[in-house]
């Protein structure tokens, strides 16, 4: 269960970078396009990163449930909760890059 804490709070500083660079992509655009263009990637990496963390996130309440541990219901109803939230970021990331893109 450490582990699959340690995951989740990965998975929100990503996001959290993902948001803080799509913002910053956003606010160079203009003055600095080149710049921004590196936010934008950076960003959407991040977004990657999150992405992938939470698949793994999946799979460990997947194993947990297969393996009938315990603590596998609870996992799962973390998880839930988080990948509501998560998605709830994911999509700030995704509308501040649409602006830069779209501005």
């Amino acid at each position: 269960m450490k582990e699959f804490k340690e995951v989740l709070q990965d998975i929100s500083c990503e996001l959290d970078k993902a948001e803080y660079y799509a913002g910053e992509a956003k606010k160079h655009k203009y003055e600095y396009p080149d710049l921004a263009a590196v936010y934008a990637k950076v960003a959407s990496d991040h977004k990657e990163d999150a992405n992938m963390l939470m698949r793994q996130a999946q799979e460990m309440v997947s194993r947990a449930e297969q393996e009938k541990h315990g603590e596998a219901m609870g996992m799962a109803a973390v998880y839930e909760y988080a990948e509501e939230r998560f998605e709830v970021e994911l999509d700030a990331v995704d509308r501040k890059l649409e602006k830069y893109r779209n501005e």
